[in-house]
């Protein structure tokens, strides 16, 4: 494994598409799940985060937020940071307007797709 990849070890992994729900290792290849595993998979420690007692599971999507709101005052992209930060990978903001969900996005970045 080179220094793009890396293991989560011991977390509950929690897959409803591939029915999969179980304590594994899960290994990071260039950004992107490369595998899962029950069994340990062997690589140098210093590529091994231990996470046990957490749970992986996939991105939380909002279908129904208010977050930009129509006033200027709070930046829009504070509550989305917010978001993704709590495992939310997609949301559809129905508050505001879609031109001050965008600049709040292009000065701060959200870190999740916006709709």
């Amino acid at each position: 494994m080179n220094q793009d990849s890396f293991v989560l070890r011991g977390a509950r992994v929690i897959d409803p598409a591939n029915k999969f729900d179980a304590v594994a290792d899960l290994v990071v290849k260039n950004g992107k799940i490369y595998k899962v595993s029950k069994s340990r998979f062997e690589v140098p420690s210093s590529q091994v985060t231990d996470v046990e007692g957490k749970w992986i599971i996939p991105g939380q999507i909002d279908t129904h937020a208010h977050v930009a709101g129509i006033s200027r005052d709070v930046d829009p992209s504070l509550g989305y940071g917010m978001l993704a930060k709590a495992g939310t990978t997609t949301v559809v903001d129905m508050g505001g307007t879609g031109k001050n969900m965008i600049d709040g996005i292009k000065r701060n970045g959200a870190g999740l797709n916006v709709a």
